[in-house]
Parts: C-alpha cells; sequence; structure tokens
C-alpha cells in the first residue's frame, strides 16, 4: 500500500496496511473525496508529500462496514442454502427401484404368457390325441377287422396314443401349477410395485415442495443481497468480492474480543485503542479483516 512509502520514523507502531486515523482537507482535497471515512493519520506537508494524488488510503468506518457484513452473511446463508438443495434427495433411487419392480413384472408377464402358450399347445395336442384314440378303438371295437396281425397292431398303436396322452397330462398338470405359482407372483410383485410407486410419489412431492421452499428462500436472499450490495461503499463491496473468491472474509464481527472472521483472540492493545477511541478503524493481525466493534442502533461504550 502507499504507506510503506512512509519513512520509518512517521510510521512506526503502525501496521503497513492500515493508515486509521483523521484526514487533512489538503489529503482530502488531493484524492478527490469528502466522505468521512476516507482517513489517513499524515496531515499537512507530510500529507502531500507522502500521498500523491489518488493515495490517500480509504478505510471503512462501522457504519460503512456494517452493509458489507450483511453481505458477508448473506452470501453464507445463499450458500448454505444452496448446499442444502444439493444436497437434497430426488428420489432416485425409489425411482430405480419402482423401475427394477416393473422389470420384475414384466418378466412374470412373459413367463406367465409362455406357460398359458405351452398349455394351450398340450391341450391342443391333446384333443388330436383323443381324436386319434376314438378313431383306432372304433377299429379295434367294430370288428371289420379279423387278422391277428393287424390286430395286434392297433392294439399297440392304441397302447402308445394312450401313452402318450398320459405324458401329456402330466406335462400339461405341472405347467398349470407353474401357472398358478407364477400368478401369486405376479399379484405380489404388483402389490410390491405399487407400494414402491406410492413411497416415490410421496418422496418426490415433498422433494418438490422442500425445492420450492428453498427456492423461495433463495430467492429472498438474493434480493435482500441486491438491496444490500445497491447502498454498500464500492469499493470495499469491491474488495469483498475479490476475498470471497478466495474463500476469505473481508469484515470480522468482534464478539467475546475475538474477530469473529478467523476466531482469534485480539491482543489487548487493539482492544483498548477501540475503548479509547471507540471510532478507531482497526484490522485483525491475523486475517486482516476489518474489525466490526458494534452494530448499527447498538451501545457503542465498550466491547465485551
Amino acid at each position: 500500500g502507499p504507506c510503506r512509502r512512509i519513512p520509518r520514523r512517521l510510521r512506526q507502531g503502525f501496521s503497513p496496511r492500515v493508515v486509521d486515523y483523521r484526514a487533512s482537507e489538503t489529503a482530502r482535497a488531493r484524492c478527490g473525496t469528502r466522505a468521512p471515512c476516507w482517513r489517513c493519520r499524515w496531515t499537512g506537508a507530510a500529507t502531500d508529500r507522502f500521498f500523491p494524488e489518488g493515495w490517500c488510503v480509504r478505510m471503512a468506518s462501522q457504519e460503512v462496514l456494517w452493509p458489507i457484513y450483511q453481505i458477508q452473511k448473506l452470501d453464507a446463508q445463499i450458500a448454505l442454502l444452496q448446499r442444502a438443495r444439493g444436497a437434497l434427495d430426488d428420489g432416485a433411487a425409489l425411482a430405480a427401484e419402482v423401475t427394477q419392480h416393473r422389470g420384475d413384472i414384466l418378466s412374470l408377464q412373459e413367463s406367465l404368457r409362455q406357460v398359458d402358450r405351452a398349455i394351450r399347445e398340450r391341450e391342443l395336442e391333446l384333443a388330436s390325441l383323443e381324436e386319434k384314440l376314438q378313431k383306432v378303438e372304433a377299429i379295434l371295437y367294430s370288428g371289420k377287422v379279423t387278422n391277428p396281425k393287424e390286430l395286434r397292431g392297433y392294439e399297440g398303436e392304441r397302447e402308445s396314443l394312450r401313452r402318450r396322452r398320459e405324458r401329456l397330462e402330466e406335462e400339461t398338470l405341472i405347467r398349470m401349477e407353474e401357472k398358478d405359482s407364477l400368478n401369486e407372483r405376479l399379484a405380489a410383485a404388483q402389490k410390491v410395485e405399487k407400494e414402491a410407486y406410492a413411497r416415490w410419489q410421496a418422496h418426490v412431492a415433498k422433494f418438490r415442495a422442500d425445492v420450492a421452499a428453498l427456492d423461495a428462500k433463495y430467492a429472498k436472499l438474493v434480493a435482500e443481497r441486491d438491496e444490500v450490495r445497491a447502498r454498500a461503499d464500492s469499493e470495499l463491496l469491491r474488495r469483498y468480492d475479490q476475498l470471497a473468491r478466495q474463500r476469505k472474509q473481508l469484515v470480522g464481527l468482534v464478539e467475546q474480543n475475538a474477530c469473529g472472521a478467523c476466531g482469534m483472540l485480539l491482543p489487548a492493545r487493539l482492544v483498548k485503542e477501540y475503548q479509547v477511541n471507540p471510532d478507531a478503524e482497526l484490522t485483525c493481525p491475523t486475517c486482516s479483516a476489518h474489525l466490526l466493534w458494534r452494530l448499527p442502533g447498538a451501545d457503542s461504550a465498550r466491547p465485551a
């Protein structure tokens, strides 16, 4: 900063980053500002000599720091809302479970169709066998065949048809039992799918409600932040934005003699300096954050 160009004898005991007290009219005139928060320690010829035009150091008063602190807190709340929104469960796992149950249902329905097809085929084959068996028995019992050899042939064919019929009837019974089992499994799977779908629907409804609530809070905080930014000091706001990209804080609220930005206890000399001069503009020696000693409207007597 410009204070590094000040001779050591003049800046002894002061931070090289901070020039923290009253500005002379000459210094204000040279930097082109009349705002009371533009201050430097040096007066008269010293100011003119060591602070060329535009080099006066702008220090933040307690009133100017308050909007920046508000923006800082609002940004922290917005970041928490964004993290909370990103952590919401959109029900993807439940949707995958519903999809899996529906796949199981489709598989069972396909197996059921195949079993029905097999049963129909065997029933048709049984009907054909019954017709053939009736014809063979009609020939045997008609008395028209008198040749023993032909009779034995028809009797052998009848036994073969009967054995084949018994095998088909047995297979048909097995298929029918399999169909009953598949129907039971299908009903159970449909019930499970229905319950899973209801859970997914309820979860999605809750998720959408939570998202809507968080989005409303987010919009409210963003609007409030924009309003505060509109009345905040432009130079401090620019510096705040630079530090925010580095995940650092520009303003630290003093609580129990500790910096709110880094949490470190402040030296006794800083506390004493504030007690002597409540308008002193001080920074944290650990994190270089501007110290906000009091809130607007609060008693500015002394820190805790």
